[in-house]
């Protein structure tokens, strides 16, 4: 009986692929990215050069690729494209230490062996690149969400004229403390009055009620016609305010007016002066 015969184990022989033959087809597809770079389309750029460098397992047209994403996510800030340029350059290196290992097949050959060492450093700096990118991106990311959700209300504006109608409370509260002081003169002076005309005061008792007296008058005289002027001019703020603030329409922008306190011998007053 013949025994039968085993079949041998064969190995696939690769093609042989040289630098130039690389350059070659990698020509044709940077052709075709670069001009949708140059039109803008860096994505659609990043996609093509991709294709193509697994299509060929070419280490430069993975940094192409690589570098076209990173340009995209700088315009979109697409943390997630500058993360795929990462990876882009790390199969780029992978492929180009490949070349540099003493056991890899001298007939598969992508790139020059002098053009090695740039490309290590092109790929190097792409990651650097990107990671810096990425950081970039966080750190705007962060600034939004620390940002508060519901804008601030914008500060009321204050009402027109509120100034002035602060101002003329102010001068009537004024005089109604005015006016107070002079009414409690006058109700001393009465008293101290009717004190001095009693029978049984005479003498320096007589005169220290006098004294007193007197003061209280002062007191009533400089009281009253001053509560009367602030309290006064507090009115013909508010009034003049209101005409002022109350209807826009009829404002007239030359209006000027002043208040000026009066006094004479028939007794204290203010008056308005001006054209409304």
């Amino acid at each position: 009986m013949r025994a039968a015969s085993i079949p041998g184990t064969f190995r696939v022989k690769r093609p042989k692929v040289t630098p130039a033959d690389a350059a070659q087809k990698r020509a044709e597809a940077e052709v075709r990215g670069q001009a949708l770079v140059n039109s803008g389309e860096s994505i659609a750029a990043g996609i093509e050069f991709d294709n193509a460098a697994a299509e060929l397992g070419d280490p430069v047209l993975y940094l192409d690729a690589g570098e076209a994403y990173l340009t995209g996510a700088e315009k979109s800030r697409n943390k997630e494209l500058a993360e795929a340029s990462i990876e882009r350059a790390k199969i780029s290196l992978d492929i180009l230490y490949f070349h540099l290992d003493s056991a890899a097949d001298k007939n598969f050959r992508l790139v020059e062996a002098t053009e090695i060492p740039a490309l290590i450093v092109r790929a190097q700096e792409l990651v650097e690149a990107s990671e810096a990118m990425i950081e970039e991106i966080e750190a705007e990311e962060a600034a939004a969400a620390a940002e508060p959700e519901e804008v601030a209300e914008a500060p009321k504006k204050k009402k027109p004229g509120r100034a002035a109608k602060i101002t003329g409370a102010t001068f009537i509260g004024a005089g109604a403390v005015m006016l107070g002081i002079g009414a409690a003169g006058i109700a001393l002076g009465v008293r101290h009055q009717q004190t001095a005309e009693h029978a049984t005061v005479y003498g320096n008792e007589y005169d220290e009620v006098a004294r007193k007296g007197q003061r209280a008058n002062t007191t009533a005289w400089v009281g009253v016609p001053s509560g009367l002027v602030l309290a006064g001019v507090g009115i013909t703020v508010l009034v003049l305010t209101s005409k002022k603030y109350k209807d826009k329409k009829k404002k007239k922008k030359g209006d000027k007016y002043s208040v000026v306190p009066t006094f004479d011998r028939h007794g204290s007053g203010v008056a308005v002066f001006g054209r409304f």
